[in-house]
């Protein structure tokens, strides 16, 4: 009797057919990795469905808080938004919001303010450690009649880390123009806005100031891209969990190659012996 590698795997496959769908499951898997590694590296843009819902989280998150607009506070809150406003790896986004109870919007031409996160966590748990604690927010008031109106449409400016908001193509609402400067006093007619989670209880949150509904508009933004950076990570983590895959096949195959070849090696020396 003789062994040849070729009869050994024809032998293996039917003996093992267990072990032979989990090498065909191996295949696959490794066949899939090198496939999207490749894929993603073409020239075509990679939508990030991950921060699109986490952008519609986080509108949602921020429909939910409760919020304050004052003046009193504008020394010290907006002073220190200003000095924060340096900050490196931040960008702006546009979003259309709807002020419920309007009328407390009529002392004031600009709101600045904060919106908590608190609550709210991004889909990316690597960076959960590293979240802000807060967004902020700017919008300008258009002329609106509060005797008459009691709910207006602003686009508000939320401006935060560029990990947690989206890269959008078009802007999803056009800010109003600043009124003109000659017409209104400086700081008596800028608005402070605060916010807080429903769930904190706080009864000194809204003192000397009026609590408003905001309410975001849920539109995903029209196009957010995977960066170059991240599609580069992704391609090489693929890669290389395709190379291990093929290693452990061929390392599998290989084992039972010889396994079986040394058992039928023993076998035909018994034989031999009989």
């Amino acid at each position: 009797m003789t062994s040849s590698p070729v009869y050994n795997l024809s032998n293996f496959i039917k003996t093992k057919p267990p072990l032979i769908v989990f090498l065909i499951c191996l295949v696959a898997l490794a066949a899939s990795t090198f496939y999207f590694a490749f894929d993603i590296q073409r020239n075509e843009p990679v939508t990030n469905r991950d921060k699109e819902r986490d952008w519609v989280r986080l509108l949602r998150h921020f429909n939910q808080l409760d919020t304050c607009i004052n003046s009193y506070t504008w020394n010290d809150e907006i002073n220190l938004l200003e000095k924060e406003s340096s900050r490196k790896n931040e960008i702006s986004v546009f979003s259309k919001v709807r002020i419920e109870n309007a009328t407390i919007l009529s002392g004031f031409f600009e709101v600045h303010g904060t919106l908590t996160l608190q609550g709210w966590y991004s889909t990316d748990c690597a960076e959960a450690d590293q979240q802000p604690e807060n967004m902020e927010i700017f919008f300008h008031i258009p002329p609106f009649n509060a005797s008459l109106n009691n709910t207006i449409d602003v686009c508000a400016t939320i401006k935060g880390s560029a990990k947690y908001l989206p890269f959008v193509k078009d802007s999803l609402c056009i800010p109003t123009d600043p009124p003109n400067k000659l017409n209104v006093s400086s700081k008596s007619q800028k608005g402070y806005l605060k916010s807080k989670s429903p769930k904190m209880k706080d009864s000194t949150f809204c003192e000397n100031g009026e609590y408003g509904q905001l309410t975001f508009n849920l539109k995903r933004p029209k196009a957010e891209y995977l960066n170059d950076d991240v599609r580069t990570r992704i391609y090489v983590h693929l890669i290389w969990c395709s190379y291990f895959l093929v290693f452990v096949i061929f390392g599998i195959l290989l084992f039972s190659i010889i396994k079986k070849s040394n058992y039928l090696e023993k076998k035909e020396q018994v034989e031999r012996l009989l």
